[in-house]
């Protein structure tokens, strides 16, 4: 992953200073804030995490990535359109469902803010963070009513009475690519989490030798599919959904599509790399499936037109591999 996005540096050293992204989706506005936490039990291992979290203000302010790390002149261009810092006039929405969100090997959450954000317009707390370790997800969810380690992120969130910063009885996973994996593998080992999406990764490891039962969804995208899925979805005694989307390539279901588009760059030109969904479409469509899928597993009934596939002229790239258990 690293080199591929090496080339696009080469390519856009000298693409437009300063660009603003488009606004997600949703019926929510999105904050964002940054900060790291650290496991004193495993080698004093810190994570630095992004919280997106769905607000209601009346107006936003283009925002820096909070980059830390050396990124293509692509990503350190680019501005999200975030509420500003005032909890009291952009206040987050009260106990949103919480989902962890686990990057590629060798990527970083900074690759998928665009997406984050998408999601919590529709009424979730995004938190990429910067590993993809099922352990480091189990560690996150044992902090979030820790409210010293969670008041810098999130000092507007969760019940207004008491020490607890907010609940962790409705949190789930997904990840791109390694990450992918991992959410599903967290979710065999960590039973609080309710759900787990896997965007186009190979799984390694094992589940519990009964299976998980955790509501489960596949998106995958245009190649050769990996033996490691069909024989993972045996193992899923859930809810399960495998969907594929056409003319989608695994770097794709990175921001990059959007940030060349809103950086005024020909994305045709870069079809071999990320493939040829539209940037808005695809944005909508992982939106869309992502926030039926968590919606339906908290209320505790997947289901609905979309994931039945009964809505096929909504999304004409989707088309459903295998569907069991709803």
């Amino acid at each position: 992953m690293q080199s591929r996005l090496s080339f696009l540096s080469f390519l856009l050293l000298h693409t437009a200073a300063g660009y603003i992204l488009p606004n997600p989706p949703g019926r929510y506005n999105v904050t964002l804030a940054t900060g790291t936490i650290t496991d004193y039990n495993r080698d004093a291992r810190t994570l630095m995490l992004s919280v997106f979290q769905p607000a209601t203000c009346a107006s936003t302010v283009p925002k820096v990535f909070n980059i830390s790390v050396d990124l293509t002149p692509l990503f350190l261009d680019a501005r999200l359109p975030v509420c500003p810092d005032d909890p009291r006039s952009c206040p987050p929405l009260d106990d949103a469902p919480i989902l962890l969100l686990s990057p590629g090997y060798r990527g970083s959450r900074l690759y998928y803010s665009v997406m984050a954000s998408a999601i919590a317009s529709e009424g979730f707390t995004l938190t990429p963070y910067a590993y993809a370790r099922a352990a480091d997800a189990s560690f996150i969810i044992d902090q979030l009513s820790n409210a010293t380690a969670m008041a810098e992120l999130l000092p507007q969130h969760g019940p207004r009475h008491g020490p607890r910063q907010f609940s962790n009885d409705r949190v789930a996973m997904l990840g791109h690519s390694l990450g992918g994996a991992s959410a599903v593998l967290a979710a065999g080992q960590d039973p609080r989490i309710r759900a787990a999406i896997n965007w186009d990764g190979p799984f390694f490891g094992s589940l519990p030798p009964s299976g998980l039962s955790q509501p489960v969804l596949y998106v995958t995208t245009e190649h050769e599919d990996y033996p490691s899925w069909l024989a993972l979805w045996q193992e899923l005694k859930g809810p399960k959904l495998w969907i594929k989307i056409a003319s989608l390539l695994h770097e794709g279901m990175l921001d990059l599509s959007v940030l060349l588009q809103a950086a005024g760059q020909d994305t045709e030109y870069f079809a071999d790399l990320l493939g040829r969904v539209a940037p808005t479409e695809l944005v909508h469509i992982m939106t869309a499936y992502a926030a039926e899928w968590m919606n339906g597993a908290f209320a505790g009934e997947v289901g609905g037109s979309l994931l039945q596939g009964q809505e096929p002229d909504r999304f004409p790239e989707v088309s459903t591999v295998r569907k069991d258990n709803f």
